[in-house]
Order: C-alpha cells, then structure tokens, then sequence
C-alpha cells in the first residue's frame, strides 16, 4: 500500500512539475494552434526546439514569463535586437503567433 501512495504522489509531483513549466499557455488561434511549453513550440504536429537561431514571439505573453527564457519574446521589435546572422543550412528564425505587432515606430516620423 505504501508504494502505491509513493506512487500515486509521484506522479501527482511530476504532472504538477511539468504544469509550472510556464504556466497555463493558450493560442489564441484555436483553428490553427501554435502551443508553447518554454522551451518548444508545438505547430501542425512539428516540434520546433528554440534556441540562437530560433525565436519565438508572442504579444499576449507577459513580460514576467517572457523573461525565464531566452529565446522568447513578446515584442518583435525586442526580439529583433537579439538577432545574430544565420548561414544558408542554419538561418536565423523568428516563430511569430497571431498577434498585432508594431514593427516600427508609428509616431516616428522618417518611416
């Protein structure tokens, strides 16, 4: 019996765990969903690893969650700032989700 209780709460601790990863994620496109877990996006049944060369860039994430990684972010023009050049077999790529974004400055008046 204790086993099975060590059991039970073992996988009670670990999905828990695995929740907090970032929090409770949802697309805001649900016919067309990208998922997010920190580390991945989820996109029509491809696991995308972030990384250097891989962003990804969603508005409706707050700025305490974008801040635990490195690779993510929730304003294009910040996201840009961190770009480095990629090669032809390893380019440099930005996963953008549905949002609005601003990819200049609209009260600047030389654009």
């Amino acid at each position: 019996m204790k086993k099975l209780i060590s059991l039970f709460l073992f996988f009670v601790v670990t999905l828990l765990l695995s929740a907090q990863n970032s929090g409770i994620y949802h697309p805001l496109d649900t016919q067309n969903p990208v998922f997010f877990d920190g580390k991945h996006i989820f996109y029509q049944g491809k696991k995308i690893i972030l990384s250097e060369k891989a962003f990804f860039v969603d508005g409706q994430l707050p700025d305490g969650e974008v801040a635990k990684y490195p690779y993510v972010f929730n304003s294009f023009g910040e996201a840009v700032k961190h770009l480095i050049d990629g090669t032809e077999t390893e380019p440099m790529t930005l996963y953008l989700a549905p949002y609005v974004y601003w990819v200049d400055d609209p009260d600047d008046p030389t654009v």
